[in-house]
């Protein structure tokens, strides 16, 4: 029966608690921003009153206040969530989301840069022979998440630098620097190394027992930080753009293509297949993602 007492903002604060238990605990600590600005722009109404001219006002009233295309399509999508369950609990006749039209988003600014081949070769050949100067041209030479690189502990690197396993990622959580699952299940994978990159593969692995990028309090290291040693160490190559750190895995990604892998072959070994990928299906594939390694070690061939 349809509730006319209810506002949007009770039902969507009791939508965000039970929503708990679906997702890891640094991603339901990121829903509570985008819950902010829902309420923000609808909490006061009443639930059963809302339409979908006044979602679609809503959508506008984000992009007029300068959000981006990503934060106002990760609102409207929890609309749509907040809005489903309440038509299937029937406390409104229909989901207003539903029945709005599509906005034109404003556009968004690319952070998919890569680098040249010509910057590849330079970060190869200039960037230090540390820790920071190694994690960097592990990352690049096998696509690796920032939070993938900093969970690495040496048992995720084979002995002889052939191959990392990718297990789990790195996760804020209250400020906190955690230890937990992948992005999704098609993220643990493991990835051939390039042999232009087995040094640095095998030297983060013989750092000791734990994290390869250890922090304080044998944690890894945080992000932020990471960052900054990621900078630093850019700066100090001529030549080279200091992109950000997830640009080495969309380097990584670019040049796959480029050197003719298909496109499921790339989805498996920067983790992005399908939620419904298992674990077995990851070493199906363990023959197909090191021919597309050699593939790219053809392409790089005489430049790193």
């Amino acid at each position: 029966m349809i509730d006319k007492r209810i506002h949007f903002g009770e039902w969507a604060d009791k939508w965000y608690k039970d929503f708990q238990g679906n997702v890891s605990e640094s991603t339901y600590e990121g829903y509570a921003y985008t819950l902010s600005l829902a309420n923000k722009l609808l909490g006061n109404r009443l639930l059963y009153s809302i339409k979908a001219s006044d979602v679609e006002s809503a959508i506008k009233q984000l992009i007029t206040d300068g959000y981006s295309a990503s934060q106002v399509t990760k609102v409207k999508a929890m609309y749509n969530q907040i809005f489903r369950k309440a038509e299937a609990e029937e406390l409104i006749e229909k989901n207003p989301v539903q029945l709005t039209e599509k906005t034109r988003l404003p556009k968004r600014k690319s952070s998919k840069d890569s680098f040249s081949i010509t910057e590849l070769a330079m970060l190869f050949k200039c960037l230090p022979k540390d820790r920071t100067g190694h994690a960097i041209r592990l990352s690049l030479a096998c696509g690796l998440r920032p939070q993938e690189l900093l969970a690495l502990e040496q048992e995720h690197i084979e002995e002889d630098g052939n191959i990392v396993h990718i297990r789990q990622a790195v996760q804020l959580v209250k400020g906190k620097t955690r230890i937990g699952d992948t992005k999704s299940i098609s993220g643990i994978r493991d990835i051939p190394v390039p042999h232009f990159a087995v040094e640095s593969a095998k030297f983060l692995r013989d750092q000791g027992n734990d994290f390869v990028m250890k922090g304080k309090l044998d944690m890894p290291l945080n992000n932020k930080t990471w960052r900054t040693y990621y900078r630093l160490a850019l700066e100090k190559v001529d030549g080279v753009r200091v992109l950000p750190p997830h640009c080495c895995r969309h380097t990584y990604i670019t040049l796959l293509h480029a050197s003719g892998v298909d496109f499921d072959t790339i989805q498996t070994l920067a983790g992005q297949s399908d939620e419904d990928a298992t674990r077995g299906y990851m070493h199906i594939k363990n023959e197909v993602t090191a021919k597309a390694v050699g593939l790219l070690e053809q392409t790089l061939a005489g430049k790193i």
